[in-house]
């Protein structure tokens, strides 16, 4: 009998431990299925969180890249913009120049005429030796017309030019050529003054030539000034003949 309850109590005790493991196990498996069910979750809210990180990252790169964009465009149109003024200022300055360079030359072409022709009246009163002074007057006109042509091509080749192979030499020669041939004969007219009857006929002549050699002059220092300034084939070639 007493064997009878031992096993009956044994039997209770087994069933009680197993339904406490059976417990145990329960809740285990559902401490392990909640943090499963959590870690799933914030995987799935890091991906979104990511996700949402991504999209606001490239929203930003993309603003600045528009921004960046905007601002190199308007760079690019405020250099074209100050480039065309400076390129419209240095246009309308050599276009002024090149007028106010045409004025100057008319009023030099206007003082030798008005130079001939008075030097011209004092031959007409004056045999002989009169007809000398009307040549040589007469050749300082065209020659002053000459020199004038030398000068406006001289003068009209563009600055771009200039900076590449610099002046044209060649007109600047060829004026200097024909003022030393203008200055030989004021030296004549000098000495054929000094025969003329009148001295009224000599003042006159003399203040020709004073004109003569004001005009002179100032063709001297602008051929002067037209060989100077730098060339990039003035320095090619200076640095070839070191």
């Amino acid at each position: 009998m007493a064997y009878k309850i031992f096993f009956v109590m044994a039997l209770s005790v087994m069933f009680a431990a197993g339904n406490v493991c059976l417990a145990a196990n329960g809740v285990g498996n559902g401490q392990a299925q909640n943090q499963a069910q959590q870690e799933q979750d914030d995987s799935v809210e890091a991906q979104e969180s990511e996700k949402i990180s991504e999209g606001v990252r490239n929203e930003i790169k993309n603003q600045n890249q528009v921004q960046n964009e905007g601002e190199e465009t308007q760079i690019r149109t405020t250099e074209q913009q100050e480039e065309q003024e400076s390129e419209n200022v240095a246009k309308d300055t050599e276009e002024d120049e090149g007028k106010g360079g045409d004025q100057v030359s008319e009023q030099r072409r206007s003082n030798v005429a008005t130079a001939v022709q008075e030097m011209l009246k004092v031959a007409d009163r004056n045999d002989g030796i009169g007809e000398q002074v009307r040549v040589i007057a007469q050749e300082q006109n065209q020659k002053h017309e000459k020199i004038e042509e030398s000068l406006k091509k001289v003068q009209g080749r563009s600055r771009l030019v200039k900076f590449l192979i610099g002046s044209d030499l060649g007109e600047i020669q060829n004026a200097e050529q024909t003022m030393a041939q203008v200055e030989d004969q004021v030296q004549q007219l000098r000495q054929l003054k000094d025969g003329l009857k009148l001295k009224t006929d000599q003042q006159t002549i003399d203040e020709q030539l004073q004109l003569l050699e004001q005009t002179q002059s100032q063709i001297k220092n602008l051929l002067e000034e037209s060989k100077g300034g730098f060339s990039l084939l003035g320095w090619a070639l200076k640095l070839f003949r070191r």
